[in-house]
């Protein structure tokens, strides 16, 4: 990016962008999984280890 033209600034936000999405994705599309087959017992668990505070409905 930087022999783009693109500041470090630009850089730097995009690598952040890329790296938590490369880091959630495989959680996230289980976790949505889960919640389309009913699995209360992972969304629960993931719950508990993300400190989510809010009710499961």
């Amino acid at each position: 990016m930087l022999t783009q033209g693109k500041s470090i600034d630009e850089a730097l936000q995009y690598l952040a962008h890329s790296l938590t999405n490369k880091l959630t994705h495989d959680t996230t599309h289980a976790l949505h999984q889960a919640g389309r087959e009913g699995r209360k017992d992972l969304l629960e668990a993931a719950r508990l280890l993300l400190n989510i505070t809010d009710e499961i409905k």
